[in-house]
Parts: structure tokens; sequence; C-alpha cells
């Protein structure tokens, strides 16, 4: 048996490519708030229950605040290509043998991780851990959070050393969208949270609040993938992936 390769040549321009994920992430936060619309406002009619049916399926697959739906598979898949790229780097970086090899390969594990909490909501779980807390008003009513910032503190600590190593273009590019996007999360939850705890979550305010927490993640998550791109076309302009294909022999 013989082996052929062949090989794919894709090009991606990073503007571009943040650009498209960029229209996704507003169609769906649209698409959210257009369901919202029939919860909170009036002036519309169903005819009918399959109507209704659909309509509700709509509201619910669509709402960037509920689990298990379309929404969240955006999310989710959004952090996975953010993930993908990083595993990209981090093969190339051990193909090298590069001394920051591991910490490329360990920030894939964490936005795979990620990935999967998107998915999963594991994170929400440690309100019922970490319940008998203190809210500080209202400002934790979301008790994960204290779980959360023990995770940042000590994910901060162990990429301080790779981030050191970065150059000066990038020690300003990679931090920028991790910011974003624990802004939205970190953020969005403590002032949702607060909002929630005086005034409840079925009301237009909580709603929008959490829109722009959903949409402050879903754009540094786009900044992000933005970022690795650029990475990779600077320090790779060009990059192979090899398809090993076995073939008969000549003489068979």
């Amino acid at each position: 048996m013989r082996e052929t390769s062949s090989t794919l040549n894709v090009s991606i321009k990073p503007a571009k490519a943040a650009l498209f994920l960029l229209f996704g992430v507003l169609l769906m936060i649209a698409l959210s708030l257009f369901g919202q619309r029939f919860r909170f406002f009036d002036g519309y009619r169903v005819s009918g229950p399959v109507q209704d049916y659909f309509l509700r399926m709509f509201i619910n697959q669509f709402f960037v605040n509920s689990e298990g739906n379309i929404a969240t598979f955006w999310n989710a898949l959004i952090i996975i290509c953010v993930a993908a790229l990083t595993f990209i780097i981090a093969s190339i970086k051990f193909s090298q043998k590069d001394k920051y090899r591991f910490e490329w390969l360990f920030l894939g594990v964490v936005f795979l991780l990620l990935s999967m909490d998107e998915a999963s909501v594991i994170h929400e779980k440690f309100n019922v851990l970490l319940k008998n807390l203190p809210d500080f008003n209202g400002w934790t009513h979301y008790k994960w959070l204290y779980a959360g910032v023990v995770v940042v503190g000590l994910l901060t600590l162990a990429f301080v050393r790779f981030y050191l190593h970065l150059d000066l273009r990038n020690k300003v590019l990679f931090p920028l969208p991790m910011t974003l996007y624990l802004l939205g999360a970190f953020g969005g939850e403590l002032f949702s949270g607060k909002y929630a705890q005086y005034y409840g979550t079925k009301n237009i305010v909580y709603t929008l609040l959490t829109h722009a927490e959903e949409f402050g993640e879903q754009f540094g998550l786009v900044l992000m993938v933005y970022t690795l791109l650029a990475y990779l076309s600077k320090h790779y302009s060009q990059i192979e992936f090899k398809v090993e294909t076995p073939m008969p022999a000549a003489d068979e």
C-alpha cells in the first residue's frame, strides 16, 4: 500500500471572520429581543393553538438568558471556535518545541471547558453550594460569582508568565477580549442579580440587562477569535493540513 498526501489551503481573513461572527451575535440578540416583545407587549393576535405553539417555541429557542436552546448553542459554538484556534496554535508550538507550548494547550483546555459550561450551565450549580455566603445588598445575588472570582484569580496567576512573553501588540490585544468577556459574565451578573433581588426577573428591565450581559460576553469572544487569527496570520502566514490517504500499490 502506498500513501498519497493532499494539501488543502483555506484562506481566512481575521477581520472578515470576526465580522461574520459579529453579525451572528447581533442577529441572535435581535431574534431574542424580538421574541421578548411578545412576552411584554400587546398588539398581536394568536390565531389557534398551532401558531401559539410555534410562537412559544420561537421565544424559548432564541431567548439568550435561557438554557438548552439555539441561543445557548450559538454561544457555545463561538467558544469552541476560540478553543479550536488555540489548540491549532498549541499544536504548532509543540511541533516547534516552543517554551510556552503548554500554556497554549492549557488555554485551549480552559476555553473548551468554558464551552462545556455554557452548554450545561455548570457554574450556576454553585448557587446552591454557596447559598449561605453574603449577598452584599444584592450585588452577589448569584453566589456562583464567588467561585468564579477564585477561578479567574488562579487562571490569571497561571498565565502571568505567558502574558509577559507576548509582544507589545498582543499584550494589548489578548487581555482586551477577555476583559470584555469577564465584564459581560461577571459585571452583567452583578447588576442583573442586584436588580433581580429587588424587582424580580419577569420584567423588561431585567431582560434588557441580561441581553446586554450576553452581548458583552459574545463580543469579547468574537474579538478573541480575531486576536487568535491575527496572531496566526502574523506568525504563521500559511498553515497546511495534510491528509494521508492509503492507495493500492501499482502491482495490485
